[in-house]
């Protein structure tokens, strides 16, 4: 039998890796705010006045005691915006990075950085309103967009592999880092602009998270990356531990395991240079299978 347009998207939806859920999701909220307007529309209601009362309600501002009052503004705020264009991109962005990054890591630290980088992204543009005399009197102004959580994952894999090359826009060979580099430039230039300068600041916040996600890839120690976004959002269901125990258990000791762990850590380093090199085609099946069953070691 065949699927309907609905039943095709939610087989999508349930089947997709989380970057395509999250791209759905944000996608989803957009129209609903656009069918949103469109009612206020046809009740005589101004587009200005609609999203100002979407704005007070479900996204946060600089003003921090405001923001907390309404902590789920924090999170639907990541998920949302008001023009094509801003979504267009974001979308683009997410879906590309999302597929270099799922190659390489896994799901559960790739939703952990797109919900941290958010709230990352927030923080940094409270703080930045609320202590330098330029922002003086725009405190209320919200924040809206996925820019931030893009951003920090972006930043996340260009350190983890910094060598990997790509085309930027289709045409141009570069490496990831120097991509990386030339996208905070342009959002630093753009601060004075006073167009959206929240929003630029915003994606340092999400650039810092991604960066201090970043060492947990290869030492799988960050504080972040202990715990699992999942839990609370449910967007994946998360995995349950079995607990196995072994009759003739073997001990280790700490010189042992750091050197399995510091072996393990070549290859893996190892691979991720031949992917820079070749593309991630060029490796074996041995290969892929190995850096995929280490991304869900993390």
């Amino acid at each position: 039998m065949q699927r309907n347009f609905f039943d095709e998207l939610k087989y999508n939806f349930k089947t997709g890796n989380i970057s395509i859920r999250l791209l759905y999701i944000n996608i989803a909220i957009f129209i609903a705010i656009k069918i949103y307007v469109l009612i206020c529309f046809l009740y005589k209601i101004p587009e200005s006045i609609a999203l100002h009362y979407y704005s007070k309600y479900l996204l946060p501002t600089a003003d921090i005691q405001q923001t907390l009052f309404k902590p789920w503004s924090l999170f639907i705020y990541m998920f949302t915006h008001f023009s094509v264009m801003h979504i267009l991109f974001n979308m683009i962005m997410l879906y590309f990075i999302g597929k270099l990054f799922l190659t390489l890591q896994s799901e559960k630290r790739f939703l952990n950085i797109y919900i941290l980088g958010g709230l990352f992204g927030w923080l940094l543009y409270a703080i930045s309103y609320n202590i330098f005399p330029v922002f003086e009197g725009n405190i209320d102004l919200p924040i809206l967009g996925a820019s931030a959580s893009v951003m920090a994952l972006f930043v996340s894999i260009a350190l983890y592999a910094p060598n990997m090359e790509v085309f930027l826009f289709g045409i141009i060979k570069m490496r990831l880092i120097w991509i990386m580099f030339l996208y905070l430039l342009l959002d630093l230039i753009q601060i004075p602009g006073g167009i959206n300068a929240g929003g630029h600041i915003s994606h340092f916040g999400g650039a810092a998270l991604g960066a201090l996600m970043a060492p947990g890839f290869k030492n799988y120690g960050s504080f972040f990356n202990r715990y699992d976004i999942r839990d609370l959002f449910k967007i994946l269901p998360s995995r349950k531990k079995m607990n196995v125990v072994y009759s003739n258990k073997r001990s280790f000791s700490d010189e042992e395991y750091n050197r399995a762990k510091a072996d393990k850590q070549k290859r893996i380093d190892a691979i991720l240079d031949k992917i820079s090199k070749s593309g991630y085609e060029a490796l074996s099946k041995e290969e892929k299978d190995f850096l995929f069953k280490a991304s869900k070691d993390v």
